[in-house]
């Protein structure tokens, strides 16, 4: 992926119909954030390793810290070192390096039976298809994705720079609602995931209970933070020179976003939940269907009939709605075939 992103990033960019006056920025900036994916995949696997084990703290200490020197390294990349664009890529990358290389360190040195010895690094056929039977239905879950917004992000380009940099403002915001939702989903995997291994499914419907709570309660504070203070927040990412229009086009999505947050909520848990109990192949359905499916059908059927800005962000409260009704049934479903099971056994 690094090897392709970083020869390709401006092709794929003018098939985005990316403007002409900032494709040549949004290429450099790809190019250098395709060369850090890998470092980025090494934190996550060993974060999920981690996890899997019980140690949620020590993956989040990582993450924040790397958040922090990434924003330190856009500041000093930036401002001191004058470097722009360029330099608000050097940051992230640099910051995905430290969390992989910590993440790295913590494993090479744990006593625990997960100790990574670079020694025993090969390719392990049993494991390795274990590992694949969840990760490339969540692969391919995340590439559909990938793909959707990319058509979405192909509809916003043609609005022209402004509608463009306030898609990118409301996204530096709206990552942090998206973040609760999966901080609960990936404590949900591990949970359920724990629980089926222990042969004590019933914990599946307090664990269940538990994540949705705090899922609507995150994603609600969240929500209520934004309504308060959104254009203030907002602003803090938008340049002096266009702040006013920026910030306008930002709020526009952020105001249909986070009014559709709570759609999300039931897909994103109980998706966890068929992820940990080894159905990641459904919950990798549902959101090709209900989400990636949905959302092209919408942009070229729907769209066309009034395209406006609004009437692409529509579709995020649409396909959620409908991803969660499914994920909901199809929670059910899978609910009761598991307690059968286990009382007949």
């Amino acid at each position: 992926m690094a090897f392709i992103g970083f020869f390709f990033s401006g092709k794929f960019l003018r098939l985005m119909s990316t403007p002409d006056d900032v494709i040549d920025q949004a290429t450099i900036y790809m190019q250098l954030f395709f060369l850090g994916s890998p470092a980025s995949l090494l934190y996550n696997f060993g974060a999920a390793i981690l996890r899997a084990a019980g140690d949620t703290k020590r993956p989040l200490y990582i993450l924040a810290f790397s958040g922090i020197a990434n924003v330190a390294l856009n500041l000093f990349c930036v401002i001191v070192l004058k470097l722009g664009v360029v330099g608000v890529a050097l940051g992230t990358v640099a910051s995905q390096v430290i969390s992989a290389a910590c993440v790295i360190t913590i494993l090479a040195k744990t006593k625990n039976e997960f100790k990574l010895k670079f020694s025993d690094v090969r390719i392990h056929k049993n494991q390795l298809l274990k590992v694949a039977a969840t990760g490339i239905p969540s692969g391919v879950n995340g590439c559909m994705f990938s793909l959707s917004n990319v058509i979405i992000q192909t509809a916003i380009n043609s609005f022209g720079k402004i509608a463009i940099a306030g898609n990118v403002v409301a996204g530096n915001v709206e990552i942090f609602g998206f973040l609760i939702l999966s901080s609960v989903e990936q404590g949900v995997i591990t949970f359920v995931g724990q629980n089926m291994g222990a042969g004590k499914p019933k914990r599946i419907d307090s664990v269940t209970k538990v994540a949705m709570c705090a899922a609507f309660v995150g994603v609600g504070t969240f929500a209520l933070l934004m309504i308060l203070f959104g254009r203030n927040i907002l602003g803090l990412f938008a340049d002096d020179a266009s702040r006013e229009a920026v910030v306008s086009a930002a709020t526009l999505k952020m105001t249909v976003v986070i009014y559709s947050f709570i759609f999300h909520v039931p897909n994103q848990v109980l998706g966890g939940v068929l992820k940990g109990t080894g159905r990641a192949v459904i919950s990798m359905c549902i959101n090709i269907i209900c989400i990636c499916l949905l959302r092209v059908l919408w942009i070229f059927c729907a769209y066309p009939l009034n395209p406006t800005l609004q009437m692409v962000y529509y579709s995020y409260p649409l396909t959620w709605g409908s991803s969660s009704i499914v994920a909901m049934i199809v929670y059910f479903f899978v609910r009761r075939k598991i307690f059968k099971k286990n009382l007949l056994q």
